[in-house]
């Protein structure tokens, strides 16, 4: 009996291990049954069987991945087999390529919670960038009546709060998109995790910052100072972050540049003169009137909190040809 009727046998018969079958075949093998795989997908039940095991069809769907490309995969089949995330299917039947589609696309039916169920694969799908993504995804295709109640089951993953969500301010995603087409909810829902304690407030504070020098799109990073603005810190709060408003100086991006400008101009009797000097130069040269307008702003209310740095300053805005915006 050839490989291919063996494999039919499996998909008619309730309680053969289709999956057992497949695993138990040379590589030659399986790869004998790659042009079949989507007439024997329409052959197989959809329904789990009555004990609760994985439809027919969607143990079909697992062997495909194993052995067609990922185009060849994709285009008839549309979707990952939602079984394949659970039962430690996946350490058996990982394909080569499931990292760059996780990565590239928006896969239906899968969900931040499948990929979040995937922890012995950092190499693979726990990468940042999927996750972010996923997690973006996940929440802007629920229906938007039960937000919060979808948001807090969302939630109750541990490793979402502990590590997953800090990856929005580290990696691509789109959750300024999201934001912005469900009212800002990604904002409230920062501040509120924020408010309860779920999440410490000092590191998400310092996070937003932090993506200004994280090679971010220009509408991410921005989205991620708005929240900055949106937690409204405290002087104290500010003085603590110092560091982090410096460096976020050298973004290339105006909006954050200018964000963290007024802030350092708010904070000038207690900024560290020398760290602020240091960091300066690149604002000076911007090619951008707001900057460089926002920095002598720092500069002149610098100058007048340490007289004693103003000739350093006023020195400084000649080199940079601002000796009339900043007289000694």
């Amino acid at each position: 009996m050839s490989i291919l009727d063996q494999f039919r046998q499996h998909i008619d018969n309730p309680k053969a291990d289709l999956l057992g079958f497949f695993l138990g075949l040379t590589i030659k093998e399986q790869k004998s049954l790659k042009n079949d795989m989507v007439s024997l997908s329409h052959r197989a039940r959809r329904k789990p069987n009555a004990n609760g095991n994985i439809s027919k069809h969607e143990q079909v769907m697992i062997c495909a991945m194993k052995v067609l490309s990922r185009w060849d995969y994709m285009e008839p089949f549309q979707s990952l087999p939602k079984a394949y995330f659970s039962n430690n299917i996946h350490a058996q039947f990982r394909p080569k390529w499931l990292q760059a589609a996780l990565n590239d696309e928006w896969i239906p039916n899968i969900t931040y919670a499948h990929i979040a169920e995937l922890p012995a694969y950092p190499d693979c799908v726990m990468q940042a960038r999927a996750i972010a993504y996923y997690f973006i995804e996940t929440f802007t295709h629920w229906g938007r009546g039960d937000e919060l109640l979808r948001r807090t089951e969302f939630f109750d993953i541990p490793v979402c709060l502990d590590t997953h969500i800090w990856y929005i301010f580290a990696e691509q995603c789109r959750i300024d998109t999201a934001d912005s087409d469900y009212d800002g909810v990604w904002t409230q829902t920062f501040l509120e995790l924020a408010e309860s304690g779920h999440i410490p407030r000092d590191k998400l504070l310092k996070e937003c910052l932090q993506s200004a020098n994280r090679n971010l799109p220009q509408k991410q990073t921005g989205w991620c100072f708005r929240l900055f603005d949106a937690l409204q810190p405290s002087d104290a709060e500010l003085i603590a972050l110092q560091s982090d408003l410096l460096l976020a100086l050298n973004c290339t991006h105006s909006k954050p540049v200018n964000d963290a400008l007024k802030k350092l101009k708010i904070m000038a009797n207690d900024l560290n003169v020398s760290d602020f000097v240091s960091v300066s130069v690149a604002p000076l040269s911007s090619t951008t009137k707001a900057v460089v307008t926002n920095t002598l702003a720092v500069f002149e209310q610098v100058a007048k909190a340490h007289q004693s740095e103003h000739e350093q300053l006023a020195e400084l805005c000649d080199a940079h040809h601002h000796r009339t915006a900043f007289p000694r």
